[in-house]
């Protein structure tokens, strides 16, 4: 799992970019720099399933579920603006 600031590292990567630099270098990894993007896309996964697993929070009061980012009835489901679905949906592709 790559931290916040060797995702953004990650991000920023362009062909003239020293991997002895960049913070996703690991000193002593064997893995080669062209596995920047595999474990940038295994963290954004983690991340992706960590998001959906949680998007839904339940309310201890009356037990019903609730969207953690528009506070919309799971029911009901999202509101039409709501950050986290559209996030979710534009991902899905």
């Amino acid at each position: 799992m790559l931290t916040r600031k060797q995702l953004e590292d990650a991000a920023r990567c362009n062909e003239f970019t020293s991997c002895r630099e960049c913070k996703v270098f690991i000193e002593g990894d064997t893995m080669a720099p062209e596995s920047c993007g595999i474990r940038a896309a295994q963290t954004a996964l983690a991340y992706r399933a960590m998001l959906e697993r949680h998007m839904w929070h339940k309310r201890s009061s009356d037990g019903e579920y609730f969207c953690v980012e528009c506070r919309n009835n799971k029911k009901n489901g999202h509101k039409p603006d709501c950050e986290l679905a559209a996030m979710l949906r534009k991902a899905r592709g």
